[in-house]
């Protein structure tokens, strides 16, 4: 679950975000399930934007796609941004995923596919590459992304280099709920303060982008 500001303004933002307790559709074998994670994103305490992720499991196989969509206004500009990405899992690890980003009427295409030996191929905007570093993209909606090193964007698949610091259980508040949440710092290339649940969902993303603060949050 990700999203941006425009080009014009990428410093301000980019996030993403995953459930407190998902609600899941079981089909009637009980081997397919469907989650659908409503969640908010706020600047400065307003909202401006949202994000929806529907993760599909069947078996060992797990799809998960992301539609985020965000408007800001900032100073006299309006900045709008739509991102649709899907994801493809298989035994927890993830071997596929293409994204299509707007970010203000700057359009990127981006496939990427895991290599055998470790190490991604990318094809950004018809351009192909490839990468033997092991790493994840920026994609917070699983806590897998804390037990990595090298992450990149979901948006162009730039490389980013990041460390991450365990800070202990705490209780968090979201909304009406409290829950036992275990808090993380990402510093680096990319800088989050991050909260999951024992089920390895983020439930609080919080940072700060030209002096904004930015939160997001799941909605119930």
């Amino acid at each position: 679950m990700t999203f941006v500001f425009s080009r014009r303004a990428r410093t301000w933002l980019l996030g993403g975000m995953v459930a407190l307790s998902p609600l899941a559709a079981v089909a009637q074998d009980g081997q397919a399930t469907t989650t659908t994670l409503r969640y908010e994103i706020r600047m400065e305490g307003d909202p401006i934007g949202t994000e929806t992720v529907t993760i599909a499991d069947q078996g060992p196989q797990r799809t998960v796609t992301v539609e985020t969509t965000t408007e800001a206004q900032v100073l006299f500009f309006t900045f709008h941004y739509t991102h649709q990405r899907t994801e493809q899992w298989a035994d927890g690890h993830l071997t596929a995923m293409t994204a299509h980003t707007d970010d203000d009427g700057t359009v990127t295409d981006l496939a990427a596919r895991a290599l055998a030996d470790a190490g991604w191929h990318f094809t950004v905007n018809g351009t192909a590459s490839e990468r033997g570093e092991q790493s994840l993209p920026l994609t917070l909606w699983t806590s897998a992304v804390i037990q990595q090193d090298h992450l990149f964007s979901v948006i162009d698949a730039a490389p980013y280099a990041v460390q991450v610091a365990a800070l202990g259980a705490e209780p968090l508040a979201i909304g009406s709920r409290t829950a036992e949440a275990q808090h993380y710092k990402m510093t680096g290339d990319v800088s989050r303060e991050l909260w999951f649940d024992s089920e390895g969902h983020l439930l609080r993303t919080t940072f700060t982008r030209k002096g904004y603060p930015i939160e997001i949050v799941r909605v119930f």
